[in-house]
């Protein structure tokens, strides 16, 4: 007969303790119970295999690890709801921290002991799992994403090194633009929704990997520059630790004879750089405002009259007043005669440019897009 088996027989209860900053307590939500933390819960809750299922939460705005507040670090929003004694701290089966904005560069190695000695102290029986899910958009808010992948490293080596668990891809949710507020950093309701599902998937022993297909996007043509083949495809993709960028239209037409400076190829202010189009809020990948962009090398025709010029040629993309763009630029390595320097090449007068490929791609680090 089905459901003959005694309930001691079943697997013990999970009894959870969230921690979190603003992306715990659904900042900026129109809806604040759409945080993640409370999401996660109901995910769980509803989850079968368990013998019941209870949870509680501590999340402050600016919380971290290693803040300047001592009131606001994540050891004392677990502090704050502990009862020192109390037997029912030894049912506490997990203890969950996710965060990472407000820790930024710091290191977090003695706050993140003192939070495990607690833990062990009061929560023996606990597992404490860790994740980063710090993220922004350059383009919004004139960040540096390099300090949300050393907040990262410094998260991850010092959790795995005194014996609490890394939640492995957790930090690559939000690399999904689309699931940011507007403000560049904070998860929408969509965003804490898939912050909420990966934890909890992780807690019932599944594994976090954030997968994205290509996602078609129309793009946003400068005026006066067309591509020569009007069909082409445009794609961004995401997998994990890599992103990507994809279309076909490999040759355009400039209106009127488009002249690259003579001077250095400068990424902050457009000198030497021929803007292409815009891709729209909402993709995979966006360009990266610290160490010099995100871009790649090819060699290109360009046709300046009746003459047609080869050479390597820059394509980045790089923001600028608050969107991503695409960019070209000649180059030459070692310089040339009338030329103070290497790195750019001043054609003048270019009407028409064609990449001697049949598509463009760049497969890059998601850490850095």
């Amino acid at each position: 007969m089905r459901f003959q088996r005694q309930a001691k027989e079943l697997p013990y209860a999970m009894n959870v303790i969230f921690i979190g900053d603003s992306y715990g307590t659904g900042y900026g939500l129109s809806n604040t119970s759409n945080n993640w933390i409370d999401y996660c819960a109901n995910i769980l809750g509803g989850a079968g295999g368990y013998r019941g299922f209870s949870y509680k939460k501590a999340a402050s705005n600016g919380a971290g690890f290693a803040v300047d507040t001592a009131e606001n670090t994540f050891l004392a929003l677990l502090q704050s709801i502990t009862t020192v004694g109390d037997e029912k701290n030894l049912d506490v089966t997990d203890i969950v921290v996710c965060g990472g904005w407000n820790d930024g560069k710091k290191d977090v190695s003695s706050a993140m002991q003192a939070f495990k000695n607690y833990c062990v102290q009061n929560y023996p029986f606990a597992k404490i799992h860790i994740g980063y899910v710090a993220w922004e958009r350059s383009a919004k808010t004139s960040g540096a994403k390099v300090t949300r992948a050393e907040g990262l490293t410094n998260y991850i080596r010092e959790a795995t090194s005194i014996g609490m668990i890394y939640m492995s891809n957790i930090e690559y949710v939000l690399h999904d633009y689309a699931l940011l507020q507007s403000d560049g950093f904070h998860p929408n309701a969509n965003g804490c929704y898939r912050i909420a599902a990966q934890v909890a998937n992780h807690l019932m022993g599944g594994q976090i990997d954030c997968i994205d297909g290509y996602r078609e996007f129309t793009p946003t043509f400068v005026s006066g520059v067309n591509p020569d083949k009007q069909d082409g495809g445009y794609f961004t993709w995401r997998h994990n630790n890599m992103s990507g960028f994809w279309f076909n239209a490999t040759a355009w037409t400039f209106d009127s004879g488009v002249d690259f400076s003579s001077h250095p190829a400068d990424d902050g202010n457009g000198v030497g750089w021929k803007h292409l189009f815009d891709i729209p809020d909402g993709q995979l990948i966006e360009g990266n405002n610290a160490n010099g962009g995100v871009k790649i090398c090819l060699p290109a025709a360009y046709t300046i009259g009746n003459t047609v010029t080869t050479a390597m040629t820059w394509i980045e993309l790089w923001n600028h007043d608050g969107v991503t763009g695409v960019f070209i630029s000649p180059y030459v390595v070692g310089g040339y005669a009338t030329e103070t320097g290497a790195g750019f090449r001043p054609l003048q007068g270019v009407t028409h440019v064609m990449f001697n490929v049949s598509s463009i791609t760049m497969d890059l680090q998601s850490l850095y897009t």
